[in-house]
Order: C-alpha cells, then structure tokens, then sequence
C-alpha cells in the first residue's frame, strides 16, 4: 500500500480488483501483466485529527511514466478522486479519455539510461492545499497528450536487462466522462502528499528478487500471473512428484524391512531345526556298543543288547536313516574275505 497521511495511491484493474502490491527496500511495487486496462484512485481517508478549513480543499495531480494526464481532481471529503486514462480532450460540457493500458515497452536508442531510477514504469500523484476561485474559467477547451512515454533507454553493456522497466502504459479504448469544474482552483504552497507507485510483471520482480517464490504471500501473487502460476504450477507437480517417490520408497523401504525380519526369523529359526534334524533316536543302540571285544566276551548281554548280540553273531549293525518316520536298524552278515 502507497499511503502518506490521509491519502493512498492505487491501480484497480478493469475486473474492478485492485493490482496486487508489494514492497521491497521501501519502494511499493504493482504486479501488472501487459494488455491490462486499469484506473488510478486517490482516496482520501477520513483523519479524525484534523478539523476541516472551511473553503479549503484538496487538488489531485497523477503523472504516468513522469508524463500528466492533463487534468487534475478536486477533494473536498474523504472519498475517492479517480483517473479513468489519459485526457484526448474534454470542456465543462464533457470529456474524453483514452484508456489506461499497461503495454510493453520498446527500447529506444535515443534515450540514455543514467541510472536505473526510470521514470518509466512508475505512477506518481502530487496533492495540494486549494481554494476554488468564483470566478468562472470559461468554455475553454483542453486537450491532453498527444502521446505517451512507451520507450525506454537500452539498458548499458553489462548491465543485468531485468533492472530496466518491463511495463509502460499506453492508450487504450476511447471513453466518456462529466466535463470539467467551470470554476477555476488556486493552489496553497507546495504539496502536501506526494505519493509513489512502481508497476512491473511479476516475471522481473520475480527475477529481481523482489517477489520470491518461498514467501506464501508473494507465491498468492505470483499464481495470478500466467506466466509465473505455470512455473509455481511445475514446481508443485514436481514436489507432488517427490512426494509420490518418497511415499513409494518409503513402502519399498517397509517391505525390505518386513522381508529382512523374516529372513532374520527364518535364519534364527532354521539352526533350531538343522538341531532338530540332527537329533537321531539311536536309544537301540547302547552306549558301550564300541566297547573292546574283550569286555564283550566277559559280559553276558542283556536284554535289547542288539549291537552285542549281533557282534557275537559275526553281524554288524548298520542304521538306515532314510526311513520315513524314524532309523531303521538292521544287522547284516559279514562277509569273509580271502588272504
């Protein structure tokens, strides 16, 4: 917002929505795109400070790109002066005015840029202290500019091109107003606000730095702008994107996990049953089967002693151990073997 005391400056867009602003390094910024029609206001705020002068007034003055507009607007309450374009020529009977437009601007080799405060780009209003006069101004009939400032200095060798201004404003569509006061206004000494208000796309503030895409306020700004809502519209496919990929990794992540645990039960549990599988039932064969022979010879066998009894048979006992449900023993002859 452009305010000083009880005055504020605007844009307002023909969709009757004011021109998004914003600052940086205390200078007010409007977001505007080329082919846009707007008007400029000046409202007076209500000061409860101050006690009105009776006879005293308030006159208006708006340059557009350092350029009037040929006419001017008187204030007498708080209420708004409004500027519908540039003056084509009007009297106390009525006037005409040619359509305010941002357009873009055309670079010209016979303007020198001294330094980067252009005066292109930018809407400034100058407000006075006045007194009507009583005497009639006459059936005189004025005409406004006969052109507009629409060129800018070509930026020098080096210099960044997006420093320079990417919007002007130019005439738009003809249209009709009420004419003019027929009573003449004197000034009151200098002014008494003086008001300020850059206009660029959103693309250079954008490139400038001074809209950034990481501040919610300005990424609301930035939406209203084709040319800028397609990249923020990219960027939140992209994110939606990296979203999407992280979720899936994520389960990737949770399914090699889940299938790590179980490779871990699995081989925790798969010694348990190499253990298990180990584990042979040979209760049939007693514990001193490996005894000497001698011993065996001296000790009469006892009931079940199968490796003895075979031993002393000339058999010998040999487990089979691929039976289905436990070892099958068996004692088989041995055979004699020639010397």
């Amino acid at each position: 917002m452009v305010r000083s005391g009880e005055f504020e400056l605007r844009l307002v867009r023909s969709d009757g929505l004011p021109c998004p602003e914003v600052e940086h390094n205390g200078r007010a910024y409007a977001v505007a795109s080329p082919g846009t029609l707007f008007v400029i206001q000046i409202i007076k705020h209500p000061n409860p400070f101050v006690v009105p002068t009776p006879g005293i007034i308030h006159n208006a003055c708006v340059y557009v790109d350092g350029q009037s507009v040929g006419y001017c607007k008187n204030m007498r309450q708080p209420g708004v002066a409004k500027f519908d374009g540039f003056l084509a020529e009007g009297d106390t009977q009525g006037c005409s005015f040619q359509s305010f437009v941002f357009s873009a601007p055309r670079e010209s080799e016979e303007k020198q840029a001294t330094g980067l405060n252009f005066v292109e780009g930018s809407i400034r209003a100058a407000v006075w202290l006045a007194v009507q006069t009583a005497t009639p101004a006459g059936q005189q009939r004025f005409h406004g500019p006969a052109s507009t400032n629409e060129s800018v200095a070509k930026m020098p060798e080096g210099k960044k091109f997006f420093l320079a201004p990417s919007l002007t404003t130019g005439k738009g569509a003809l249209r009709t107003g009420p004419g003019f006061s027929p009573y003449g206004t004197q000034r009151l000494g200098g002014p008494v606000a003086m008001l300020e208000l850059r206009y660029e796309t959103a693309t250079t503030l954008l490139l400038r730095g001074v809209l950034k895409d990481s501040d919610p306020a300005h990424r609301a700004i930035l939406q209203q702008f084709p040319e800028t809502a397609q990249a923020e519209e990219s960027e939140a496919d992209d994110d939606e994107s990296a979203a999407c990929s992280s979720h899936a990794a994520g389960r990737k992540r949770s399914r090699q996990a889940a299938i790590g645990r179980r490779h871990e039960q699995q081989g925790q549990g798969r010694p348990q049953r190499q253990r298990q599988a180990e584990l042979i039932d040979l209760t049939k064969a007693p514990c001193w089967a490996g005894r000497p022979r001698a011993e065996e010879q001296v000790r009469e066998p006892e009931e079940g002693d199968e490796v003895l009894a075979a031993r002393r048979e000339n058999k010998t006992l040999e487990c089979d151990l691929t039976a289905e449900e436990e070892p099958q023993w068996r004692a088989v002859k041995q055979e004699a073997i020639d010397v």
